[in-house]
């Protein structure tokens, strides 16, 4: 089986994590890992390396700051996120499965690597309740807009269609306050607020996400949902599930995803990464079991004392007086607005 990962420097327990998990449920599989990463340096790839060697896999890097530096895209710290576009051209494979590294495998996914893909180019999972990233990007609510964290590519059908070329010409080209009025248009709400504008105005909405949702456009298949569920999944009630994922499941796949999850994609802020003091995730511990067993301590002694910080600020807003909470409440939405006008 071929895998693919990306991230920068400073991952190396992240991946290793996640290829512990892997293996739990393919035990007998040879992998090839390929991972594009961005100023990794010796010991964190012999780290890898010698991980592999002893479950008779191999291991692949491909340096990308030069490349990324060449994509010139407005914000070079999430550049690393469209580095599986150069997976058609670097790696020469037919199929590979791209994962991000908050992930824990939870189930065997022989079955879905290895079927086929039907004319789609990627096969991916809904993202999350993504109406706004729709619009944000010009597609209609009938395209698939699927979450990257795990992805099974069809390598040799990228190549033919060009897609690194195209996700190029679409980052170059696209224009953010045209999909903003669209994107009230659409909805008839007010939605250009300072943290969406901030946060996207000078790249493409949701970076990697929109650019692949619009450059394959039409070409994008679906994964079942239990194969990448994300943290709000478990907090939703049946009811609301359908229409988060836009109508592209049915419930019973959903309710399935919520309770059999399959793959385990840690993403969001803080509360949803295990290695984050602040975590509340149902399957930290799940997290915590895989790193234990690499001997991998998780959360460090700084995030300790931060979580030890953070337990004191809670306690001591509790005895508050509710007029005092008020005015500090008040003097940071002073603040923000000015900052941020």
């Amino acid at each position: 089986m071929n895998i693919l990962m990306y991230c920068d420097t400073g991952n190396r327990n992240n991946i290793l994590i996640t290829l512990e998990s892997f293996y739990m449920f393919h035990q007998n599989t040879s992998v090839n890992l390929y991972v594009l990463g961005r100023n990794w340096n010796d010991y964190e790839k012999n780290e890898i390396e010698k991980y592999l060697e002893k479950k008779k896999s191999r291991f692949f890097y491909v340096e990308m700051k030069q490349r990324l530096e060449e994509l010139d895209y407005f914000d070079y710290r999430l550049s690393i996120f469209f580095s599986y576009f150069w997976a058609p051209q670097l790696i020469d494979e037919d199929r590979i499965i791209c994962v991000d590294n908050d992930v824990i495998f939870n189930t065997n996914v022989l079955d879905i690597y290895e079927q086929d893909f039907h004319g789609r180019l990627i096969l991916g999972v809904i993202d999350w309740n993504p109406q706004i990233a729709k619009a944000a990007v010009g597609l209609k609510d009938s395209d698939n807009y699927i979450n990257s964290g795990v992805m099974l590519m069809n390598l040799q059908a990228l190549r033919e269609f060009g897609v690194f070329g195209k996700a190029k010409e679409f980052i170059a080209s696209y224009d953010i306050l045209n999909h903003f009025n669209a994107l009230n248009n659409a909805t008839k709400n007010e939605v250009t607020t300072w943290e969406l504008i901030y946060s996207n105005a000078l790249g493409v909405f949701l970076h990697d996400q929109g650019t692949l949702a619009s450059v394959l456009r039409g070409k994008i298949g679906l994964l079942p949902p239990k194969y990448n569920v994300l943290r709000p999944i478990f907090d939703c009630d049946n009811e609301e599930l359908v229409n988060k994922f836009d109508k592209h499941y049915r419930l019973e796949q959903l309710v399935e995803a919520k309770n059999e999850p399959g793959i385990i994609h840690f993403a969001g802020g803080n509360s949803c990464k295990p290695w984050k003091s602040e975590c509340t995730h149902p399957y930290k511990d799940k997290y915590y079991e895989y790193a234990n067993r690499l001997g991998i301590e998780v959360i460090q002694q700084q995030e300790r004392k931060k979580c030890l910080f953070v337990f004191q600020k809670r306690n001591m807003l509790k005895i508050m007086p509710k007029w005092l909470k008020i005015k500090i409440y008040q003097h940071f939405i002073k603040k923000r607005r000015i900052t941020h006008g």
